[in-house]
């Protein structure tokens, strides 16, 4: 009841902020769900409780990845009312952002009495309510929405003593929950591309010559999937006018939901704006522009717990990306190779003016950024951190 409740309550909000159309994709949504998964059966379920881009790189992704390994799993949503039919035809249950509530409550000791596995998943210190001030995002919740960061994100879940195990997408984040929770084993699974991703990479790349507008001028892309980050923009704005006003040649391509402030006003004029699309025609629209950039607030914990897929969405199509030196995007790029990394406003300047003034290092970059996205992105095979996971499963299954 109080499942049907809070769907009924989420479905209101959405038909005053979005409108009719919303409010029914909405509802087909959870009835399409249903329908296709509560006669499902395998190894791993995996339970979302954040839509989007969350869910798409964590539970989607990583269960075409586990298939590769010949483990079999299906993605749901929380609020999916079959929850406890299906806790009887999978042997392992990832629970990714999930909001700890009744229904979950009662999947999780649902579980616990047929003595299987549960692992706590996640890609960002949602779970620890010390870091929610520190969210950008969280200035544009409802109350509803921030009485669950307020609680943290699953903390209930990672804190149930039956949750032995957890599941996560950087280093910086395996070692914030092994600080507070030493008796959990941490698992890291990085953010990869699926085959639907690599498709739509190369129809993009077979289209180049189409795409690329060769018009003399040196296009930076800035890409944002959310309204959450003006923050981590805002750091390099100053920068971005220095280097726009010192290089006529130089355009800036905003995509998204970002909006500029007045600072950018003397340089309007190189400037193009182009709004936010499915992730379906991302490759088009990154490979239109010749530098990828990926600013983030670099003493802001949430930052440095994020991934670096903003690094292989461009590297995948051959352009480069200059980003903040944050955990995950040291680990990733290989500086002067095939990325640049900058730590200050001098650094962030100098990259610019080298990848603008350069084609040749811009070029051979980006070259080397896609055969790094190739090689380490796609054929997950050969990442060795996920052999630990995907063993620790199979023995899980093969009980």
């Amino acid at each position: 009841m109080k499942q049907t409740k809070h769907l009924l309550n989420m479905s209101v909000k959405v038909l005053r902020e979005r409108g009719m159309a919303s409010l029914f994709f909405r509802i087909w949504h959870y009835i399409s769900e249903f329908a296709r998964t509560f006669l499902k059966s395998g190894d791993v379920l995996y339970v979302s409780g954040c839509p989007g881009g969350s869910r798409f790189y964590r539970c989607s992704n990583q269960s075409e990845e586990l298939l590769q390994y010949g483990i079999t799993s299906t993605v749901v949503s929380q609020d999916n009312i079959s929850l406890l039919l299906l806790s009887k035809k999978f042997k392992v249950f990832i629970l990714q952002r999930v909001i700890h509530n009744d229904h979950i409550k009662k999947f999780i000791r649902e579980v616990e009495a047929q003595k299987k596995t549960i692992i706590f998943e996640t890609d960002d210190l949602v779970f620890d309510p010390q870091y929610i001030p520190q969210m950008h995002y969280y200035t544009y919740m409802g109350e509803e929405e921030r009485s669950w960061y307020d609680n943290g994100i699953g903390r209930e879940i990672l804190e149930d003593s039956y949750v032995s195990h957890c599941v996560v997408s950087t280093k910086y984040l395996a070692d914030a929950i092994k600080l507070k929770y030493p008796e959990k084993a941490v698992f890291i699974s990085k953010n990869k591309m699926n085959a639907n991703q690599v498709k739509w990479a190369k129809n993009a790349l077979k289209k180049e010559k189409e795409i690329k507008k060769n018009d003399g001028k040196v296009r930076i892309g800035y890409f944002s999937g959310s309204k959450s980050h003006d923050n981590d923009f805002d750091t390099v704005s100053d920068v971005l006018v220095r280097v726009l006003k010192e290089n006529a040649n130089a355009v800036l391509v905003i995509v998204g939901y970002l909006k500029l402030n007045g600072k950018f006003a003397d340089v309007e004029s190189q400037i193009e704006y182009q709004a936010f699309v499915p992730m379906k025609r991302l490759p088009e629209l990154i490979l239109n522009v010749d530098i990828n950039i990926a600013p983030l607030e670099i003493d802001n914990p949430f930052c440095q717990a994020k991934s670096a897929l903003k690094f292989f969405e461009a590297g995948i199509v051959g352009v480069p990306t200059l980003a903040t030196a944050t955990s995950s995007f040291k680990d990733t790029i290989t500086h002067g190779k095939d990325g640049l990394l900058a730590a200050d406003e001098n650094q962030w300047h100098d990259c610019l003016n080298k990848l603008i003034k350069d084609d040749g290092f811009r070029i051979e970059m980006g070259k080397n950024a896609q055969k790094t996205a190739v090689e380490h992105y796609i054929d997950t095979k050969k990442h060795s951190e996920i052999n630990e996971f995907v063993n620790f499963l199979k023995e899980k299954i093969q009980k």
